[in-house]
């Protein structure tokens, strides 16, 4: 397939190879979704309602810390963020094989795509670590400095000069936080792409691809930001539509003060309707999500044709040139 140079001409090939495709990208990933949400997303909630009916939210920040089931809590959700990103990972590598196979008319081979992850799941977090440290380690090292000083200057309430340096931290970190964010996230937004393409979860590949970034960040940052757009329009516009076929979408749990207020809210509330309205903004979201991979795929490959073009044009020429001589 030849990488169309214009945006608006890689979002056409992106939604043919996702018509083309639809049931071998689009089933695996929503399987995923619909077993995380019950799973983990349930248990989370409820675990969460079960706590907030008898908590003042009014508490000093250091006793709401205190509070067991606070602890509790902040330990089941980082448990269960890790848990959701280390399974997706397979889902999303195997996205990533299928629209390859895909591109370059093959047969697309889902399963054996998906286990393709387990087979570079050491390799795969070699990749992630490069981007994370690209990207987040510094602010990250910064944040934990800014929780040490804040206990310490909570516990050393006379020391005046820790407040001082936690204030400048802050700001440190909203600086790096920001900065790394827009402009280094940007530039390794095709690591992991480069890395299945290439089969290759390399620093080397790391680096070469942050290359293919130079001297495109604009171009690169107005054309996921044109995609957004368009997603977050016509998702709103569809979400608004299914929204008129259930009664409550959204629950206000901090009103729920008695088994009155449950018995209420029950009576109006409707599980076919509820879970029709899950299941189509599970859906489209599920279809935005591999619409985007798509579209970041074909990206990454256009920059990567275009870096690579002069190379080969070289090369046929200094072949040619060769050639005379030898003649």
């Amino acid at each position: 397939m030849i990488i169309k140079a214009n945006v608006f001409g890689r979002i056409e090939q992106s939604l043919i190879l996702l018509k083309n495709n639809f049931l071998d990208f689009f089933v695996p990933f929503f399987i995923y979704n619909f077993i995380s949400f019950l799973v983990f997303w349930v248990i989370f909630m409820s675990f969460w309602l079960s706590m907030i009916w008898n908590m003042d939210m009014n508490t000093d920040f250091f006793l709401f810390l205190n509070n067991p089931k606070i602890v509790i809590f902040i330990a089941l959700w980082m448990i269960l963020f890790i848990t959701y990103l280390l399974l997706i990972i397979p889902v999303f590598l195997g996205l990533l094989k299928s629209i390859k196979q895909a591109i370059n008319n093959e047969q697309i081979t889902t399963k054996n795509n998906i286990f393709y992850w387990f087979s570079n799941l050491i390799n795969s977090f070699k990749t992630y670590w490069y981007i994370f440290a690209y990207v987040a380690l510094i602010p990250s090292i910064i944040f934990i400095l800014w929780w040490i000083l804040l206990i310490a200057w909570y516990f050393f309430n006379g020391l005046d000069f820790l407040k001082q340096i936690w204030l400048f931290l802050m700001i440190v970190w909203l600086v790096l936080f920001i900065t790394f964010s827009i402009y280094r996230w940007y530039k390794t937004s095709f690591s992991i792409y480069s890395a299945v393409n290439n089969n290759s979860f390399t620093k080397i590949d790391f680096i070469k691809t942050i290359s293919y970034t130079n001297n495109n960040w604009w171009r690169i940052f107005w054309n996921f930001l044109l995609v957004l757009l368009i997603i977050l329009t016509v998702s709103s516009i569809l979400s608004w539509i299914f929204s008129t076929v259930s009664f409550n979408n959204n629950i206000d749990i901090y009103s729920i003060e008695s088994m009155e207020n449950i018995k209420s809210l029950a009576s109006n509330f409707s599980i076919v309707t509820e879970s029709l309205y899950w299941f189509l903004n599970t859906t489209i979201s599920t279809i935005w999500k591999i619409f985007w991979i798509i579209f970041t795929y074909l990206f990454y490959l256009r920059l990567k044709e275009e870096q690579e073009l002069p190379i080969i044009i070289w090369t046929k020429e200094s072949t040619i040139i060769e050639n005379k001589v030898e003649l």
